[in-house]
This record gives C-alpha cells, structure tokens and sequence, in this order.
C-alpha cells in the first residue's frame, strides 16, 4: 500500500522461497484492489493448496490445548496452599505471572518471529510440566512440594 513493492518481494522470498514471490505479490495486489474472485469450497480445505494453513491452525489450537496450562492455572492455588501461601496472595501471583509473561512474549514477537518464540515457549511449558510432574510423586518428601511450586 505504501508503495514499497520490492522490500515485499524481499520479505515473501524469506518467507515463501523465491518460486512462490510471483504469485504472492499477485495476491496481494489482488486483496488491495478487492478483487478476490476467487471462492473456496468447504471441501478444499481438506485438500491441496489451504491443507497445510487449517493442518497448522488445528495443530497449533490442539497443542495449546492440550499444553496443560488450564490445570496449571486451576491446581495453582492448591499447590500455593500446601507451601503455605495464601489463596488470594496465590492467584495474584499467577495473574502478575500472566500478565508480565504476555508482555515480554508482545516484545519478543517481532524480534525473534513467531516460530522461535512458539517453540521457545514449548520448551519451556515442557520442563515446567515436567518439574510438575515430578513433583507429583509424594515419596520425595516436601521437595515435592517445592518442585511442583518451581513448575508453576
């Protein structure tokens, strides 16, 4: 829109690979113009070119999903509560948690794109269910405790 065509084309040859630059920036002059004849059948969606966008998307929401982050956010106060932490002090915490969380992920976004800091957070989500989890085991007497904290 600004008139910038070539650092587009530099940014979807990054993105896209350097056969596909054409045909994007044929869309994308397409979409200014509005003239998006092109229609989608339902059907088309489990096959060929846009598989791979709702293959991604579903992937993406299942993971979310199933990340553990819901159990985190309703076990939080129980496991706050066994250390001696109070229940509204405990839910404060994981709200200041959250909020300072999103903050830094909003920041980091476009400095390190949003695949880096997808898997980035994977990872971390990872060890953070697994210290849960180890944590979970009663037999390791009050380090349960203190793991299952350091999880959360």
């Amino acid at each position: 829109q600004c008139g910038r065509t070539n650092e587009a084309e530099m940014q979807f040859e990054k993105l896209l690979g350097p056969l596909h630059v054409k045909s994007a920036m044929a869309e994308l002059s397409r979409s200014e113009r509005g003239d998006d004849g092109e229609s989608v059948k339902f059907s088309e969606l489990f096959y060929g070119r846009h598989f791979n966008v709702v293959f991604i998307g579903t992937t993406l929401f299942a993971l979310q999903q199933l990340s553990g982050i819901n159990s985190v956010f309703y076990f939080s106060s129980t496991v706050f509560r066994s250390v001696g932490v109070p229940s509204s002090l405990a839910n404060i915490c994981m709200g200041i948690a959250n909020l300072l969380g999103s903050i830094i992920a909003m920041l980091l976004m476009d400095k390190l794109g949003r695949k880096m800091l997808l898997v980035g957070s994977f990872f971390f989500m990872a060890f953070s269910m697994g210290l849960q989890a180890i944590g979970a085991n009663r037999h390791l007497g009050s380090a349960s405790v203190y793991l299952s904290v350091g999880g959360i």
